[in-house]
């Protein structure tokens, strides 16, 4: 799997963070909230969340 370039990381790291900011995450984090931040961040975010978390939840130790 390629790597994106760092701008590219560092263009979307910013448009995540304001994705975040616009939704005011920072005050309360409803379930409408957070609905708009999935929907605006888009699947590839999602599916790498759900796989980062997983990965913090099942370490590959637990996982033999």
């Amino acid at each position: 799997m390629a790597r994106e370039p760092k701008i590219d990381q560092h263009r979307r790291l910013g448009e995540i963070i304001e994705v975040l900011r616009r939704n005011e995450i920072t005050r309360e984090m409803t379930p409408e909230k957070l609905c708009a931040v999935m929907e605006e961040l888009g699947p590839t975010f999602i599916k790498t969340w759900a796989n980062s978390f997983h990965a913090l939840r099942f370490p590959a130790r637990s996982i033999l």
